[in-house]
Parts: structure tokens; sequence; C-alpha cells
């Protein structure tokens, strides 16, 4: 089965996507990344962070003052904050005289306090704790959320284009999600409670399965609420062996199934989905492109998946004459 062009995922349909890219360009963040290894920053630091402290506060508040919607702004705010720590963290590896990378990271971080704190009327302070991991999977769900509610917010008129676009963009974050999980042990999932509408506290629920009915002129969305309920999925798969019979060890490298995300079932069976979906489509390809160099992570999302997860109990096929699905995601 394939998905038609008019209905591959741009990020002129994803708010989230399109703001990270246009603070990136904004912000020259670009050029904290595009610094080899053993390249030495040091020379240019002083002009970049010039010219950061120039721009930050008055692009902050340009994006402030473009919406009073309190949603909007409270997720503004830990974009900025995000894209902060994220800056932070790249003159500290890029500038190899370390004093010189104290003093220029110190500049930044006290520059943005001056409109990121709650002393003032936007209600933002910067917060700039967690792990690069810790930030980087809360940064996606984030940016989940956010795309997920703009896509609802159209579909409250039925559109059949655009609701084929919110179906193939749940499941290639889906996938996404499921993968990252899977490659690590989580102890702790708490960070990952952004407010009641975007958490993990229900597993798969987070991920509705969407129908767009072009007869009826309606959205049919089936939410997995329950952590005992399956990922169910309509894709052809090969035989599978038990995703339970893994290394019992906590390590970095091997996790137990149970871990993840504290929800054995749904996930299970949705790693199965994911990586089938993953290795046999364009995903993939299309995945690979894009704002992937901002992942600060060596295995974070969007990363080809190169283990076979066979035979998972909970995989639930409901379908088994139905061909791979192949998605369309093209970055603009």
């Amino acid at each position: 089965m394939y998905f038609k062009l008019s209905f591959a995922v741009t990020n002129e349909d994803l708010p989230a996507d399109k703001f990270d890219d246009e603070c990136i360009k904004h912000l020259n963040i670009n050029a904290l990344y595009n610094v080899s290894h053993d390249e030495d920053f040091s020379n240019q630091i002083h002009e970049w962070t010039k010219e950061f402290k120039s721009k930050f506060i008055k692009y902050y508040l340009q994006i402030w003052d473009s919406s009073t919607d309190k949603e909007f702004r409270e997720k503004r705010c830990r974009d900025f904050n995000y894209w902060v720590k994220y800056i932070i963290d790249q003159v500290n590896k890029i500038v190899k005289t370390k004093p010189k990378a104290s003093e220029y990271a110190n500049q930044i971080k006290e520059r943005a306090e001056l409109i990121l704190n709650d002393r003032n009327i936007y209600g933002c302070k910067l917060d700039i704790a967690d792990t690069t991991e810790e930030r980087y999977i809360k940064k996606q769900l984030d940016n989940f959320c956010e795309n997920r509610d703009a896509f609802e917010k159209k579909l409250k008129n039925y559109n059949h284009k655009e609701c084929e676009k919110y179906k193939n963009y749940i499941k290639m974050r889906k996938d996404a999600f499921i993968r990252f999980m899977a490659s690590r042990t989580i102890k702790n999932n708490t960070y990952l409670h952004i407010n009641e509408k975007c958490n993990f506290d229900k597993g798969c629920a987070i991920f509705p399965q969407i129908r767009c009915d072009s007869i009826r002129n309606e959205v049919i969305k089936e939410e997995q609420s329950s952590e005992n309920e399956l990922c169910v999925s309509s894709v052809k798969y090969p035989s599978f062996v038990s995703l339970q019979e893994g290394s019992p060890e906590n390590t970095e490298d091997s996790f137990p199934v149970k871990k993840i995300l504290s929800v054995s079932t749904p996930v299970a069976g949705a790693i199965a989905f994911s990586v089938v979906l993953y290795k046999f489509s364009p995903i993939g390809s299309f995945l690979n492109r894009g704002r992937n160099n901002f992942n600060p992570l060596q295995d974070g999302f969007d990363q080809q998946e190169n283990q076979d997860f066979l035979g998972s109990p909970d995989f639930l096929n409901t379908n088994p004459d139905n061909n791979i699905y192949q998605i369309a995601y093209h970055t603009t």
C-alpha cells in the first residue's frame, strides 16, 4: 500500500518543527553545529556570542507577542529553554580552551536570564536542568503534542487530505518514540509528564489510531487508553521470535522490555510494528533528513534500527493480507 504524495507531511504542517527551524536559523545555531570534532571554535566564539546577545531578547519578545494563547506561550518558553541549553552545551564542546568556553557559556546564560526568569511578566524562567537525553526525548514529545493538537484543530472541519497527513504523522512519530525507548532503560519517566494532555502515563494512548472516513466526512479516532491494550498494526510482518527472550541485564546496550516507559504490553507490540515499518519502507530515508544534525545523541530519534525484533506475542496483526505501509515525509 502506497500513500499518495499529496498526503506527505511537510514542516508547513508541523508548527513545532517549523518554529525550531526558524529559531535555529535566526539565532545562527547552525554555526555551532557545523564544527568538526578536531576544530577549535575559540576564535569565532566572541563574534557568535555577540550576535546571539543582540538578537535573543528581541526574538523572544517577537515570538511571545505573536500569540496570547497560554499553551502556545508555555510551549515556546520550553522551546527557548531547550535551545539555550543546547547552545551552552555546544559552546562547552567546541571551544577547546575551557576557561574561554566557561566565560562565553556564562555570558549566554546571563543574557537568557534577563528575559527567562520568574520575576517578569512573561512567566518563563530559565530551566536548563536534566540530562541531555532527558531534555531531548522531552523535546520530541513536546513537539509531537503541539503538532498533534494543530492537526486536530484543523480537523474540526473535516478535510480528507489533512486527515491522511495526520494519520501518517502519528505512525511516523510512534515508530520513532518506540525505537528510541527500546534502545535504553528508562528508570523514571516522570519528566515526560509535560501536562495533562502531553505525557506517557498511559503508554500508547498518546498515539491514537486514525481512520479517515471520506464518505461520512469524519475522523475516527480510537485511543488505546490502557497499558493492558495492544499497540495494533495492520501491517503484514514476517515470523517473529519473542521479545521477552533477551538479556535481563540493565545496561546501556541491553534493556528489559518491562522497563520501557514502565509499560510492557503496548510498547512490546509497537516495537515489532515500528521496526518492520521502518526497515521495509522509505520512512527511514525520509526521516534521516532535515533537523537530525541537531540530535545531541548518538542513537536518538530517526536513526535506523539494526536489530530485528521477532515474534512478539503482544503484536496484533489485524490484516495479514496488507502490504507494508510506505510513508512519505518531506522537510522543506
